[in-house]
């Protein structure tokens, strides 16, 4: 007993003389940009044989420590693939800077780039960062470059999976002005997951996954600024303001946009009834209209060894304003009938306040917890004015108030349990309570007034597993159960109330493998598309006395079931995608006098898509970047016709060609063209779009200053003209949205390493659908 005793205790001291010698070393790694450098190799060497004594590589934001018993005589070893190798004498938290290496061959210098697509576990990543793509204006530009994706109206959206939902470092974006807002420079990359797992909401059709560098001690200042000149002129500004010290880091926004437009729109109809063609020209002449918005951000983060703990507060004020002029002209059998002219003036403004709570916490190596929260709160107002003067029934004024507020409340608890490096679970739980009111008066009264609210409450739950072999084998299945209580109550009328209640099972299967420069994916996902609440609250909106648009309270879900695979090799990418939709939801007209329109929304029977786009891009001469898209989409789907259902089922293309100079003394020119042929959507074909857009830009400063030239739509060819046939009703429609303009944008950066925030909204699908 005595013997083990000393030994024990001999032991105990040589492991406290052991450690009291030990030292720890930390440091950074950056490149040349002062951007944090992952996966760099550090390595310590004894002197004078070099022998290697410990070595490590660096995290997400570029640190690394070393554990070394004795510090003298010794060289750590820095070294990065596509940088210069560096040897330098060891010290305590030290900034290590790699440069970007050049190699010589004869007289040209080749200079190691990055690829700016590759495939990585079935996702396709856009690498940011050392690429053609860091050098576009704004985030928005770096999405609509990824293989399928566009950007219509300032909306995101993907010919083959639908509008994505957006996160940036983790946290899911409630509105797409978040992604305007982010920088480019401090974008790493972006991930784009078009077989999304049970994690996601079942109404999820792609994800796009965005990650940043993140930010360095001390002070970062961005202000950006953009002028805009269509037949009006628009202006967009906002600060950004991040503090960081320790393990606290603050950060404040503020952003204001005043959008000015014209808008122009012309509806001609015929209705064909057995003794009559009823025949109307309605047209809209819209002046100096504005949009105007207010946001605004507070947020602070705190960040543990192995916790973090962040809230953020968002506001928003929006305002809009069109001034119209108005004719509608009728004819019955080519004989006069009646002739409309009025005045619209229509006032609209919102108010938003959200709060958004995250944890993210390691409770060992295998466990891993996250906790989500939000709140939101919202109202809305707007008023329309409508004077008329018709020649058969005199003039009369018509007033249309419309109110309405939101309450969100929701809470998702999400944990990740990792077996091994091969093999990992993750499971997790949401709850989201959703109130909208609504509220619609008329004077005169025209239509019966409104007044509704619509209560939902979600509960989801998921499980999904994952498995990723050292030899490029990959396997995703899951299972996520949704039930949904849905309540819609008629203040006015109680025998229109609807209580109704779903329960939805969606499983989820995805497989990838890797395999030297061949990259594929193939997987399976059922999910569901539910009805937003402006299509719920059944209103009924007046355009003139033969024209007005209701919606619909009984809607019920879409459900979906999607076959998606695609393939990358080199610089080659392919997809395809198979998508059958059960009670799919249409816009479409209804006759319901002999020359009365409705504009209705239901639910159809079903609907089929398959659509295959195939991308090439690659880096020629070393200054010229072209990239080539083309997609293939046809939809089969029927809808009534001359009292009868037809199906719609021609097939369409896009077309996308962008090309990338990087022209002497700093200048880089993009030109695009964008195409896309006639498309059905609904019961209607959109004509053929045409989008060529081409702009200038330059960085001073050592990048801290970039100023962009665009001209944008040059053609002046991306106009909504739109034709269709739905019962009885032949309908032409050209909207006019003034998108050809000049643009000048100008970016300051005091530090290029932007903060974002790092929570994750728990309902952003419901956030969206209010």
């Amino acid at each position: 007993m005595k013997k083990s005793h000393i030994l024990s205790t001999i032991a105990i001291l040589i492991y406290f003389v052991a450690v009291g010698r030990a030292q720890t070393i930390k440091g950074t790694i950056t490149d040349e940009q002062q951007r944090p450098l992952e996966f760099a190799n550090v390595e310590l060497y004894s002197l004078p044989d070099s022998v290697p004594v410990t070595g490590t590589v660096t995290d997400s934001i570029g640190v690394f420590t070393l554990n070394v018993s004795d510090l003298s005589n010794s060289i750590i070893k820095v070294s990065l693939a596509g940088y210069e190798t560096v040897n330098i004498v060891p010290a305590n938290e030290q900034t290590i800077v790699l440069k970007y290496k050049n190699q010589m061959l004869g007289e040209v210098a080749i200079v190691g780039e990055r690829k700016p697509f590759e495939m990585k576990r079935g996702n396709l990543v856009a690498n940011v960062t050392g690429t053609i793509l860091e050098n576009e204006v704004n985030a928005m530009e770096v999405l609509r470059k990824i293989p399928g994706m566009t950007v219509r109206n300032g909306e995101l959206s993907s010919f083959l999976y639908g509008n994505p939902i957006i996160y940036i470092n983790g946290k899911k974006m409630r509105s797409i002005s978040e992604v305007y807002q982010l920088d480019v420079k401090n974008i790493k990359n972006v991930e784009l997951n078009t077989n999304p797992g049970a994690e996601y909401d079942a109404s999820t059709g792609a994800v796009l996954l965005i990650t940043t560098h993140k930010r360095l001690e001390g002070l970062a200042v961005q202000v950006n600024s953009m002028l805009q000149r269509n037949h009006f002129w628009a202006h967009n500004n906002d600060i950004k303001i991040n503090y960081k010290q320790g393990k606290f880091e603050f950060f404040g926004q503020i952003d204001f946009g005043d959008d000015r437009f014209k808008k122009y729109q012309k509806i001609t109809t015929d209705i064909i009834n057995p003794d009559t063609v009823w025949h109307s020209v309605s047209e809209l002449n819209g002046g100096d209209n504005y949009r105007r918005r207010l946001k605004y951000s507070l947020g602070i983060d705190y960040t543990a060894e192995k916790h973090e703990l962040g809230i953020k507060y968002d506001g928003e004020n929006r305002a809009k304003y069109i001034e119209s002029q108005q004719s509608f002209s009728m004819k019955a059998n080519d004989n006069p009938y009646t002739k409309i002219f009025g005045e619209m003036d229509e006032n609209a403004a919102n108010r938003t306040h959200y709060i958004n709570v995250y944890y993210r916490g390691g409770w060992s190596t295998k466990w891993r917890a996250e906790l989500f929260v939000d709140f939101l709160k919202s109202n809305n107002r707007l008023h329309q004015l409508t004077d008329e003067n018709s020649t058969d029934s005199g003039s009369r004024t018509i007033n249309i108030n419309t109110s309405g507020g939101n309450t969100l409340f929701a809470f998702a608890p999400k944990l990740n349990y990792i077996i091994n490096n091969k093999n990992s679970f993750s499971f997790g739980a949401e709850y989201i309570n959703v109130m909208a009111e609504n509220e619609l008066n008329y004077s005169p009264s025209i239509f019966d007034n409104k007044s509704s609210t619509t209560t939902e409450n979600k509960f989801a739950a998921y499980l999904n597993y994952d498995f990723n072999s050292q030899k490029g084998l990959g396997i995703s299945v899951g299972v996520r159960y949704e039930r949904i209580d849905y309540l819609f109550k008629d203040i006015v009328n109680g025998k229109n109330n609807i209580h109704r209640t779903y329960n939805n099972v969606f499983p989820s299967l995805r497989l990838s493998y890797q395999t030297g420069s061949i990259s594929q994916s193939i997987g399976y996902r059922s999910g569901i598309r539910r009805p937003s609440y402006g299509q719920l609250n059944g209103n009924t909106f007046y355009v003139n006395r033969f024209l007005y648009q209701e919606g619909n309270p009984r809607l019920i879900p879409e459900i979906s079931h999607n076959i998606r695979y695609s393939v990358m090799y080199k610089f080659i990418y392919f997809m395809a995608s198979y998508e059958y939709k059960r009670y799919p939801i249409f816009y479409y007209m209804i006759p319901t006098s002999p020359k009365v329109i409705k504009s209705h929304v239901d639910n159809f029977d079903k609907s089929q898509v398959v659509s295959a786009g195939i991308n090439i891009k690659h880096k020629f001469w070393g200054f010229y970047t072209p990239s080539f898209s083309i997609v293939y989409k046809q939809r089969f789907y029927s809808l009534p016709m001359y009292r009868e259902y037809e199906m719609l089922n021609k097939p369409y293309w896009n077309l996308y060609f962008d090309n990338n100079f990087e022209l002497p003394e700093g200048f880089l020119l993009n030109i695009s063209y964008d195409y896309t042929s006639k498309a059905p959507w609904g019961f209607a074909y959109f004509n053929a779009l045409h989008l060529l857009n081409a702009k200038i830009g330059k960085t001073f400063w050592g990048k801290k200053l970039y100023v962009n030239l665009s001209a944008n739509d040059i053609l002046g060819k991306n106009e909504d003209i739109s034709s269709g046939i739905t019962y009885n009703i032949h309908i032409n429609n050209i909207n006019y949205s003034d998108l050809r303009s000049l643009m000048l944008n100008i970016v300051w950066r005091l530090n290029n390493y932007n903060k974002r925030y790092k929570g994750e909204s728990a309902a952003e699908d419901e956030i969206n659908r209010l």
